[in-house]
Formats: structure tokens, C-alpha cells, sequence
């Protein structure tokens, strides 16, 4: 009859529950890191079989630290720029400025203020003059087709736009997400979508404008979700707190003069604006830009996806 050693058999007990309990630790801290601010929210979009959604780290981000610190900045300035590439200041009364966003407590937040008279100067835009100060956030990274991004975002509430949107570094395709004005009753009911072909020919700007309302909700204060679907260069899908909003085909609805669609990659832009077309009488009072509760836009996260093969 073999014998065996209680006391051997006694730390094999020990041992064996020492690493199943190793592996139960490191099984929810593989499961916590995981777990991100937008994983209530399913991606709208369902990929053909073979196919699957892949996070991209470096257009995506929770906001979840503080750029009043050093390592808040460097978190930031992974994924960020605070300015554009070609220093464009922005459109009509618009001042984009480095120091009119905060990331804390969970959120972006991008605000305005007024620009005291000394430091103003003439804008672009006949008639205008840079007053308000803004910012103007865009990605490091760019992105191309094969692609769903993604914004939780409120707006201001002031004649502002706030805007989710994207453009190649050539200023030739531009891509609106989201574009919101938060005074009066119609505009914070009407977020727009939109697609522009610049500097290609034509009339110089071509695009086609569309505004979603849904039963009457005001879109620009509370949190929603703006995301497309960027499929080719000549298909996209706009969808609105998941719902899909709208289907741009090309050249159906916009003909590009030069015929290249939206052939360039872009990068992700979160800003406030003061358009021009609105005119002179719409840019924002200083009695909205000192209201903390209506100067501002706020954003919880960004997510990008890219398609790719499944295993």
C-alpha cells in the first residue's frame, strides 16, 4: 500500500488554493481594466461575419484625469493638441486659445469668455471682430474609412456652436458630426450633420446640411451620444444616441468638383465657435460668457473603433 506525506499533500492543498485565488485576482483586475466609461453604450453598428470592432487607444479617451497636473497634461498630450495645425484662429468673432479648456472630474470641458478690447484684433470673416475666446481640441492621430467614432457630449447654451467634427490637414474634406447652438427654441431641438469638399472647385465650399430633431428633445443641455459610421470614401452613417439619423451616399447628395470624395484622413476636433453667418448680433454677450452654466461644452468621452478580422 503506498503511503503518502500528510504534510506534502497538506501544502499541495495550500498552494493549489494560493493560485487559483492568484488567478481569481488577476481575472478582475484584467476585467476592472477593461471596463470603460461608454461599455453601456454597444456600437450602433453591426460588422459583417469575419469582422469585428477594435478599440483605438489613440482616438479614444474617458477623460479621467485632471490637466491642472503634470501627469493630467501628459495624459492629455498623448491623444491631443490644443491648437490647429495651420493656427487658424477660427471662424466670425472666434479666438481659439490654449487656455479656455480643463479636463477634471471626468469631463472635457471647453469654454468661452470675452476677449478684453485691448488684445482684440480683426477677424477673417468681413465685418467681424475676434472678441470671444474659445479652444479648439484636436486628435494626434488621424483616421481613414473602416471606422465608427464616437462623442458623449452636452452643449452650451448660448448662440455658440459645439461641435464634433473632422478635417484633413489640407482643409479639402470636412466631416460634421454633430454642429449645436444652444439659444432660442429651434436650434437646440435641430443638431446637424454635414459634409464639405473645400478649396476643390465649384463655388469653393460644397456641402449639404441636414438637422435631426426627435420629438422635440433639446439636444444641447444634456449629455447625448454623435457618432458616424465612416464606411468609404463615398458612404457614411450619422447615428444619434445610437439611433441611425442619416445615410449621406456619394454623389448622390453632394458632388465633389474634383471627384475625390473623401479620400484624406482626418483628425477628431472638439471646439466652440462663433459662425459667421449667424452675423454680428449673434455672437455671444458677455453676460453668457461670465454664466458658468451656459458658457461652456462639455465632454464625458470619445471612442473610435476600427474593423477589423476576427479571430
Amino acid at each position: 500500500m503506498l503511503r503518502r506525506n500528510p504534510t506534502r499533500i497538506v501544502c499541495n492543498v495550500a498552494l493549489a488554493v494560493a493560485l487559483a485565488a492568484a488567478s481569481l485576482v488577476a481575472f478582475t483586475l484584467e476585467a476592472h481594466a477593461e471596463t470603460r466609461d461608454w461599455d453601456k453604450h454597444p456600437v450602433p453598428v453591426r460588422l459583417e461575419s469575419g469582422s469585428k470592432w477594435e478599440l483605438d487607444a489613440t482616438l479614444s479617451d474617458e477623460f479621467n484625469y485632471d490637466t491642472t497636473t503634470p501627469d493630467g497634461r501628459g495624459a492629455f498630450a498623448n491623444i491631443w493638441s490644443d491648437h490647429k495645425p495651420d493656427n487658424w484662429f477660427g471662424p466670425g468673432a472666434t479666438h481659439f486659445s490654449k487656455d479656455n479648456y480643463v479636463v477634471n472630474g471626468g469631463v472635457l470641458t471647453i469654454f468661452a469668455s470675452r476677449i478684453p478690447t485691448a488684445k482684440q484684433t480683426p477677424s477673417d470673416d468681413e465685418g467681424f471682430t475676434r472678441n470671444t475666446y474659445t479652444s479648439y481640441i484636436t486628435s494626434k492621430a488621424t483616421l481613414r474609412p473602416g471606422c465608427y467614432t464616437e462623442v458623449m457630449m452636452k452643449g452650451t447654451a448660448t448662440t455658440l456652436s459645439s461641435n464634433f467634427w473632422m478635417i484633413d490637414d489640407k482643409n479639402e474634406t470636412e466631416i460634421d458630426v454633430v454642429e449645436i447652438y444652444g439659444d432660442g427654441d429651434w436650434f437646440p431641438r435641430h443638431p446637424a450633420t454635414d459634409v464639405h469638399f473645400q478649396r476643390r472647385g465649384g463655388n469653393g465650399d460644397v456641402h449639404k446640411q441636414a438637422h435631426h430633431p426627435k420629438d422635440g428633445t433639446k439636444y444641447a443641455f444634456d449629455f447625448h451620444r454623435y457618432g458616424v459610421y465612416w464606411i468609404s470614401d463615398t458612404q457614411l452613417q450619422f447615428f444619434y444616441d445610437g439611433q441611425r439619423v442619416r445615410t449621406l451616399s456619394l454623389p448622390k447628395e453632394i458632388v465633389d468638383p474634383s471627384g475625390k470624395y473623401l479620400d484624406q484622413p482626418v483628425r477628431l476636433i472638439l471646439d466652440l465657435e462663433a459662425h459667421a453667418w449667424r452675423g454680428t448680433d449673434k455672437v455671444p454677450t458677455d453676460a453668457d460668457l461670465s454664466d458658468a452654466k451656459k458658457n461652456n461644452m462639455q465632454v464625458d468621452w470619445v471612442r473610435t473603433y476600427r474593423a477589423a478580422a476576427a479571430p
